[in-house]
């Protein structure tokens, strides 16, 4: 009467009991299926954009890039942006979008001294 929903003790005591299972359509899958809007974001950050920047790329503002991205990190349950860019490589191949990766440098990391 008052709203709420009646579940009977005996079948939360069978659920907890049962074995958890993977919808069946789901099995496939290792993680929730991907917007093409998030799908240009983990592009982005893989290439080591910043908020703002991406913000920019995609005519967004930067509290919706920030909004797609903890999505992305919920479906890829993953807690950085590394970890995003790292577990993304396989979607972002798939989706013909190129991977950005470092160049080697050969120049070295410390100050240069000019010797006469």
């Amino acid at each position: 009467m008052a709203g709420g929903v009646f579940v009977p003790a005996a079948s939360l005591i069978r659920a907890a009991s049962e074995p958890v299972t993977m919808r069946p359509e789901l099995a496939g899958r290792p993680h929730a299926p991907i917007s093409p809007r998030q799908l240009s974001i983990i592009a982005a950050v893989s290439r080591g954009k910043s908020n703002a920047a991406i913000a920019n790329e995609l005519n967004l503002r930067e509290s919706t890039v920030k909004v797609h991205i903890r999505n992305i990190m919920k479906k890829l349950k993953v807690k950085s942006r590394t970890a995003i860019a790292h577990k993304s490589r396989d979607i972002l191949r798939a989706q013909g979008h190129e991977i950005y990766n470092a160049p080697e440098t050969t120049r070295p990391l410390g100050p240069s001294i000019k010797v006469s």
